[in-house]
């Protein structure tokens, strides 16, 4: 199963940004061949708090997506697979869980529905 998220992919104002929908796993599994590999210094991820009013939604939006980035900038291109990826993210969501913070849960999208606030 391949979750999806949405993503602010062109922010022209502050209130005003095309959404789009990018699957977990192609972020987890992001590849990036050899002529380019040597180019990339890094990877980051930007978060655009404007429109997130809460804790919650912040939270929300920000797991598991980085531990995804996590996967994408760490492991090398043989490691890369999205059932393994689901498989070592279950730990981690049980302790987003035990911590009370909100996180969307790809493996059970019902039991989690995103924060709109």
């Amino acid at each position: 199963m391949c979750s999806q998220f949405h993503y602010a992919s062109s922010i022209q104002q502050y209130s005003s940004s095309i959404l789009q929908k990018s699957p977990l796993c192609s972020v987890a599994s992001l590849p990036v061949d050899a002529a380019h590999r040597k180019q990339i210094m890094g990877i980051q991820a930007n978060v655009w708090t404007e429109t997130m009013v809460t804790t919650e939604r912040l939270e929300y939006m920000l797991y598991p997506r980085i531990y995804a980035l996590a996967e994408a900038a760490w492991s090398n291109e043989q490691q890369k697979d999205y059932k393994r990826f689901g498989q070592r993210l279950l730990p981690y969501l049980l302790l987003l869980q035990q911590d009370s913070l909100h996180c969307y849960n790809p493996m059970q999208p019902l039991q989690t529905p995103e924060i709109k606030k």
